[in-house]
């Protein structure tokens, strides 16, 4: 099983959410780690420069489902995809309690988007988290 931090077309309510029908959803979530965010029809983390923690999701998945998930993101061996599927730190909420936890995380490729002109997504929520498409909290 893997631990897996979507942000943006798999939450819930969103285009790709089918994904993750068969997935165990654990709670709602924050990166540890602060990313900036670039989205047009679908949001990018970005890994350089300053930004701040994202709200998500977080889900335990099959390896198979992983496998379709990195298809989706479009990740390479090589290193030349659209994303790198990276290793993070969150919190998620599961009932009550707040819990950290490691999980993978879809990170856009800096050879692909760094120069990409799409705008700078600075929707946050009611605690300053990034959060994709509105905030909801």
């Amino acid at each position: 099983m893997h631990r897996i931090f979507v942000y943006g077309t798999l939450k819930r309510g969103q285009p790709n959410h089918s994904l993750l029908l068969d997935s165990n959803f654990l709670g709602p979530a924050i990166t540890t780690k602060r990313y900036r965010m670039i989205a047009n029809e679908f949001p990018v983390l970005l890994s350089f420069g300053n930004g701040l923690a994202v709200k998500g999701e977080l889900y335990e998945v099959e390896t198979e489902t992983r496998n379709r998930l990195d298809r989706l993101e479009r990740v390479r061996d090589d290193g030349s995809g659209s994303y790198e599927r990276c290793a993070t730190d969150v919190h998620y909420w599961n009932s009550d309690r707040l819990l950290a936890s490691l999980a993978e995380i879809y990170i856009g490729n800096p050879a692909r988007w760094q120069e990409m002109p799409w705008p700078e997504w600075h929707v946050t929520n009611s605690t300053g988290q990034l959060e994709w498409p509105t905030a909801t909290s």
